[in-house]
Formats: C-alpha cells, structure tokens, sequence
C-alpha cells in the first residue's frame, strides 16, 4: 500500500499532477481559524503559526513552507521498509479537518522519529503539498490528499495520548464529512469482519464496507470477529482505517447480526426493508446458474453464481465468489441455501460479495421468465428489475458477433433488439452472422455497462 503512495507521490513531483488551491486568499481571525482577519500565504516563503485547520480549509495554499508551532504526535509509522511517516493533529480531541500526514520526516533536535510517540508534543517545519497519483488512478471526483513534505521535526514536550473521535463506518466512507476526517485519529464501534487481510495489501473489510488496512500494524483477523477499531484515516483508493498496535484492535460484543431480507429487498430501492451497498444480510434462495468457465492465468478458478428466491421481477441477484476444483464449498445448481454476505454495487452491477452458505437441500429451479429481448437489452424498460433473473428469449438472429479488444470472441448480438449473448458461464461454440436462434435461455447480468443473457450449457441454446 506505501510503495502506491509513495510512487503516487514521486509522480506528483515529476508530473505536476497534484490540484491547487485557490489563487484568491482566504481571511482568518487572529487565532488562526477561518473568519475576516488576514494572513500571510507567500508561496515559497513560510507562514509562521500556521495551524493544520488552515491548511485543511484551503488558507494555505499548495506550495507554501510552513512552521506548526505546537502539534500533536496521533501515530508513528514504524512497521514494514517505509517506516517514519508521522500523523499530527492540532488539539489532543481529535476533530474534523484538523490533522494531516507528515511525509519525508528528519528530527532537528538529535533524536529519531521512531522516539516519537502518541501524545508529543512537536515542532514542525515542512511544505504543504497535495497528491493524486497518475491520471489514471480511480480518485473520487479528483480526489487529491494534503500533506506536508520534506518536514524538519523537534520535539516540544511528552503529553496525554490523543482522544480519537467516534464515528460510524459511512462517516468515515461515504458520509458528507468523510475527507474532513482525513488523517485524523477515530474509533469505529461494533464493526463485524467481512473478508480476510488481501493477500497483497494486508487490508480486510468489515461492516459498511469499510476497508482496515495494515500500513501501521500487522494483524490477522478471523471473518466474524466483533471489534472495536482505532486509527487513522487514510485515503488511497477509498478511506480505509489504519490501527497503530495491539490494543487499537479490540474485541466487540454488540456487532449487529446479519438483516434478513428477501432478493427483492435489495434489488428494488422501493421496498420498505431495502438493503443498501455495505449491508451485511442473510437470503434464502435457488442457485439457477453457476460459472463453467475455467478463468486464465496462474490460479485458474471459476467465478460466480445466481441466486433466485421466487420468480418475476427483483427475484434474482449476482453472487461473486470463485472457486477451484479442491474448494470444499462449492455452488450447484438447485440447491437450495441460506446465504450471508455483503451488499455490493460493483460498476452498477448489484451484487453479493464476501459470502458462506449452508445447503438446505435441493429444489426445482424456476421456470424462466419468458421477455422480449428488445425489453431486457441495455435500454429495456425492464432490463434493471430483471437483474441476476433467469430469463427465456425467443426469436433471435445473430446480427453481430461481440469480440474483446484483443479480437477475442466473446459473444454475439441480436441483429433485431441488440440484446448480447454472452459466453461468461458457458463457453458456447460461436454462431456464424445471420444464424437463427428458437430460444435461448440464461440470467441476465449486466458488465461492461450492458445487459446481457449468460447461457449455461447447450440445452439453453436452441438453433432453428
């Protein structure tokens, strides 16, 4: 995760990539925060008594070499080969849009920054400077994160460790307030974990979605433990928290158990036990499709599944889990299973993610909704409510045959409706242009921003 940053950061440099502040000056009052007095910005020069919230709100600009008087140390980074980065907030409560990451640290008072703990009292001298890595790179909305750089660092005093602030899962994601508490120190209660630490970046995920990440201290979870977590706030991709030892890291009793909901309550945003992005819940419902496709590559494995509770419309729903041939859960078409697992909206694509299930035996699959493709293409005026459905199309000629940039096939279009054939559960054999189809049937999934019917095996596929 560092290594990202730090190259985001190099680029910055190189690039000129980073978004600037304002060129118009804001006013403060004489103790610093926003409001009608003036101060002094000289890009380049350095603004003494300058506070973290002054830097946060825009006062100061990009560019500007700064003195914090008086700040306190809320995290030392001391775990893995990029060691020395330093969190600081300006009062022991922590509070919105009051602390930042100091990045490239040396000590002027003979000391080292791996000496500093939670709770000191410091001098810093550093230059304000905003990061968004490549253009490439998937920041909200250009999302650029403040810090200071190249910092000169003395140590003032010991003091109290500093007071984290509580808040919520959303608050620190997708809450209105969630980049103001960037860098600062919070605690999230009765947080259940959803997925193991990535295997790449040590992060895991728990209730609300929100990501825990590894950057300050190593630790090993298990999926379903109740916590309590303290940390940082860091944003690389998404805000993701950041605990600093052993004791940010504490077992919980009140986690909610996961909502009970139908297929329907979290497909249709009118219903009145909708379940949002981020909810842990638990459906019952057939399993109707199952990938048959072996993916490429160095583990290759098989990924995804559909799940239906009834028929008609918001019945069906995509669940993403992969699998191997030695997996010991493994997902078969009309079984019957209680399932928990995460709300997710991947590209559009609703979906359940970080799943188990328990088998309650075996049931016939539902009959297919028979549609017309022109209502369950990309543009169809039922398309989104039939979703993960498993559906039956009629009268179909091959108009087109969809290949991927590579010119590899991967499906045909519909020559009158436009509605796409995809190969993604079943490696079908490729029709020709102008081949005519009976029937075919399979769930409708939506990639790539389309709609599109997924056959499962021959049997789904009747040429005239």
């Amino acid at each position: 995760m560092r290594r990202i940053a730090t190259l985001f950061v190099v680029l910055t440099f190189v690039l000129g990539l980073g978004c600037r502040g304002s060129d118009d000056p804001v006013k403060t009052d004489a103790d610093g925060s926003v409001g009608d007095g003036p101060i002094t910005t000289t890009e380049g020069g350095v603004t003494t008594d300058a506070t973290i919230l002054q830097i946060r709100t825009g006062v100061i600009k990009e560019g500007t070499k700064v003195v914090l008087k008086d700040v306190i140390v809320s995290a030392v980074d001391g775990h893995g080969t990029y060691t020395g980065d330093l969190y600081v907030q300006d009062a022991e409560q922590a509070a919105k849009n009051t602390a930042i990451k100091l990045f490239q640290n040396t000590r002027t008072d003979g000391g080292q920054i791996s000496d500093l703990s939670p709770g000191d009292h410091v001098k810093v001298e550093g230059t304000v400077k905003y990061w968004t890595g490549p253009v490439s790179s998937p920041f909200k909305n250009g999302k650029y994160v403040m810090e200071l750089d190249g910092n000169q660092i003395a140590k003032l005093s010991g003091g109290n460790a500093p007071i984290p602030a509580v808040v919520t899962a959303t608050d620190m994601t997708t809450g209105p307030d969630a980049e103001a508490w960037e860098s600062s120190l919070l605690t999230v209660k009765d947080i259940k974990v959803m997925t193991l630490p990535d295997a790449q970046y040590g992060d895991f995920t728990v209730t609300g979605g929100l990501a825990v990440d590894d950057d300050l201290y190593p630790h090993s979870p298990k999926v379903g433990d109740c916590l309590t977590v303290t940390g940082v706030s860091v944003f690389l991709y998404e805000y993701r928290l950041n605990p600093r030892g052993a004791t940010d890291v504490a077992t919980a009793t009140n986690c909610q158990a996961a909502k009970v909901v139908t297929i329907k309550d979290i497909q249709d945003t009118t219903s009145a036990n909708h379940a949002v992005k981020g909810d842990e819940v638990k459906v019952t419902g057939i399993i109707t499709a199952v990938d048959s496709s072996l993916s490429t590559g160095a583990t290759p494995k098989y990924y995804g599944f559909m799940l239906q509770d009834g028929t008609g419309a918001y019945s069906g729903i995509y669940i993403f889990h992969a699998w191997d041939n030695s997996a010991a859960q493994k997902p078969a078409v009309g079984e019957e299973i209680e399932l928990t697992g995460t709300v997710d909206e991947y590209y559009d694509l609703t979906e359940l993610k970080n799943v188990s299930w328990t088998v309650k035996g075996t049931k016939p699959v539902p009959v297919p909704e028979l549609v017309a493709a022109a209502d369950v293409e990309t543009k169809g005026s039922k398309a989104e409510q039939y979703e993960g459905v498993l559906l039956k199309v009629e009268n179909l000629e091959v108009g087109e045959i969809v290949k991927d940039s590579k010119g590899k096939d991967l499906g045909f279009k519909d020559k009158t409706s436009g509605l796409v054939i995809d190969y993604n559960f079943y490696n079908f054999p490729m029709p020709q242009v102008g081949d005519k189809y009976t029937s075919i049937t399979g769930p409708l999934d939506y990639t790539f921003s389309n709609f599109k019917i997924y056959p499962r095996d021959a049997a789904d596929m009747v040429k005239q």
